[in-house]
């Protein structure tokens, strides 16, 4: 009943209420959980936090593309037709969908567990106290860093990220507070902080239960926040952990029966943490046709080649989602702890053991994988970028990847879309990888929006 009552009030607009919304709350109390088991059910409501979650960001990727006919049909959704050309207006006065609601309906679930945490005597039952507030922070921090990935610039080394705006960081379950933007820098520092303190708070003991937060899905998740950070050392050592404290491994994709519609199985042993997507108009079975310069560069001997993907009335579709169904899986992963440090070693000159990482995953994608050899540091650097694209494909981390990337000339790419006779491009560092705020937030709390070209 707590969590109905509670969901029911999620369905509000949190950020910036109006009066007549706060008068609905009638008694704080009523929706404050009071017992374990009370924040544990809310956590747990894996249709709110680990479910249906939106996807704009992949959206406007380009491991896809969609024909003029089908982006035509989008008329009736004029954010997805806008979003997939980047365009300048992108809503057309339309409400938007649930890119900036939902996940900050999650970060107020989070916090009104870590608000009924403050009633509790943490030494009633430490152990159990220390799980429930390290999984609330963790699912308020997974949230917040996806919202900077969508709505705040790449950050920058060399740029005044004290001057560039993030997001706004709600930090309590208040309903009266009006929402006002971070700077970059203090949004992605809340992110890192409290992912530390719950990676403190949680035991070393893998639950099993993907869904749940973990001391190795907070690892996983540094080491992506500080891969987006460019702090190498530091990313490389957050992915390590998170490899070396999970219970799993590599699937040997020749094992997988690729008979099967959706060969990949929900939970399996590469994944640390299980979330997913609620698949975007743009991106349905019917949609969606995969990038044929990224397929062709999947060797024959590549196993993923035939194992993801499939030609299903004409057009190449994705079959290779660890939900092990046709909505999109969007979590952590052994294989991108393995990328990501083999990347931060490579980047700081260590290419022998960057390389064996690499090694270790493609034998268990490839049949008769040989290393290459030979590669000087930016050979390699492309190689594992490009293995990284391959292996990381609809698993909701390119949209961060082209930000960080775009910031280095001999990283950065331009990519474009042709629809009919035109031929719309995204430029490195457009001011149109800023996803604009949805103009009924920005009427209820004044915040600045984003500027577009």
């Amino acid at each position: 009943m707590k969590v109905r009552i509670l969901y029911g009030i999620l369905l509000l607009l949190v950020m910036g209420c109006r009066e007549e919304f706060l008068d609905l709350k009638a008694d704080k109390q009523m929706v404050i959980p009071e017992s374990f088991d009370d924040m544990e059910a809310l956590l747990d409501y894996t249709d709110l936090m680990n479910r249906f979650l939106p996807w704009m960001e992949e959206v406007q990727a380009d491991d896809y593309y969609i024909l003029e006919e089908n982006w035509q049909t989008l008329s009736s959704t004029p954010e997805y037709r806008n979003a997939y050309v980047w365009a300048k207006d992108i809503f057309e006065g339309d409400a938007g969908t649930s890119d900036w609601k939902t996940p900050y309906r999650i970060i107020f679930q989070a916090n009104v567990v870590l608000d009924g945490l403050l009633k509790i005597n943490s030494n009633m039952n430490s152990v159990r106290y220390n799980e429930i507030k390290a999984r609330a922070l963790f699912f308020r921090s997974w949230q917040f860093f996806r919202q900077i990935i969508l709505y705040a610039p790449a950050y920058d080394t060399g740029g005044d990220n004290r001057a560039t705006l993030g997001v706004p960081l709600r930090l309590n379950s208040g309903l009266h507070e009006t929402s006002v933007r971070a700077s970059l820098e203090e949004s992605l520092q809340r992110v890192v902080s409290d992912l530390q303190e719950a990676e403190s708070l949680f035991a070393d003991v893998d639950t099993h239960i993907r869904t749940r937060p973990s001391k190795a899905a907070c690892q996983a998740l540094l080491a992506r926040v500080f891969l987006y950070l460019q702090k190498y050392e530091e990313a490389g050592r957050y992915a390590g952990l998170a490899i070396s404290n999970f219970k799993g491994g590599i699937i040997d994709l020749s094992s997988v029966n690729s008979a099967l519609t959706f060969p990949m199985p929900r939970f399996n042993r590469e994944v640390i943490f299980h979330s997913a997507a609620s698949t975007p108009s743009p991106m349905t079975a019917s949609r969606l046709n995969v990038d044929s310069v990224l397929y062709a560069s999947y060797g024959d001997d590549d196993l993923r080649k035939t194992v993801w993907f499939r030609m299903n009335a004409g057009r190449l579709g994705f079959r290779g989602s660890y939900d092990g169904s046709s909505v999109y899986f969007n979590g952590l992963t052994v294989a991108e702890c393995l990328l990501t440090r083999a990347e931060c070693l490579i980047r700081q000159g260590e290419l022998d053991a960057g390389l064996r990482d690499l090694t270790t995953l493609l034998r268990n994608r490839v049949e008769g994988y040989v290393p290459p050899t030979a590669l000087d540091r930016n050979r390699a650097l492309a190689y594992v970028l490009s293995e990284r694209r391959k292996e990381l494909v609809f698993k909701g981390v390119r949209w961060m990847d082209l930000k960080r990337l775009n910031l280095k000339p001999e990283t950065a790419r331009t990519i474009s879309r042709r629809l009919g006779g035109r031929t719309y491009q995204l430029l490195p560092n457009s001011p149109n990888y800023v996803y604009p705020i949805q103009p009924d937030v920005i009427e209820l709390t004044g915040m600045i929006q984003n500027e577009r070209q």
